[in-house]
């Protein structure tokens, strides 16, 4: 049974074989044959997997937290 194998962020200097899963971009591909080519995102011998996510810069800021208050 086939199975991805995870192989951490890409590197152009590694050797990938068909099934590999690498991160890039911040986005998860897999190889899709031995060997492939180009990095991840811009060859077909890579598939897209998970796409990266928005950043959440706009996100609302928590409330500043209240006060702490020493009872004697």
């Amino acid at each position: 049974m086939p199975a991805v194998i995870d192989r951490g962020v890409y590197r152009d200097t590694e050797a990938y074989a068909k099934g590999d899963g690498v991160t890039w971009g911040g986005s998860y591909f897999i190889a899709q044959k031995q060997a492939p080519e180009g990095k991840p995102g811009e060859s077909d011998s890579w598939r897209l997997a998970v796409k990266r996510g928005r950043d959440g810069k706009d996100a609302p800021q928590p409330a500043a937290p209240a006060k702490l208050v020493r009872l004697a």
